[in-house]
């Protein structure tokens, strides 16, 4: 991962149309959609659609490759009160799994 500046999906979208897709001249329309889709001005069968993370992860890598990055990951919480439940269950293959250790 490349050094750089957290952003949430929102705030990625927000920062790439102020620094990125105002300069573009012609703006794609694409674009333009899908600003009016983050503000909530898109609509389908009187639904407001999101601008999710997988469409502004497109359109970034398309319009603005390798200025914006998108990770997907995991916290571990520390000494969360279930991870300090001691495990009741059996390994696999013994005394009441199922039907090859079934008492």
């Amino acid at each position: 991962m490349k050094d750089g500046k957290h952003l949430t999906p929102a705030e990625a979208w927000a920062d790439f149309w102020e620094n990125v897709a105002k300069n573009m001249k012609p703006r794609p329309n694409e674009l333009n959609v899908a600003n009016r889709t983050a503000k909530g001005m898109v609509s389908i069968d009187g639904k407001v659609i999101a601008l999710g993370r997988g469409r502004i992860k497109t359109l970034l890598d398309k319009y603005a490759p390798g200025q914006y990055e998108l990770h997907t990951f995991f916290v571990k919480v520390v000494n969360h009160p279930s991870a300090l439940i001691p495990d009741t269950n059996p390994p696999a293959g013994q005394k009441g799994d199922g039907p090859t250790g079934a008492l």
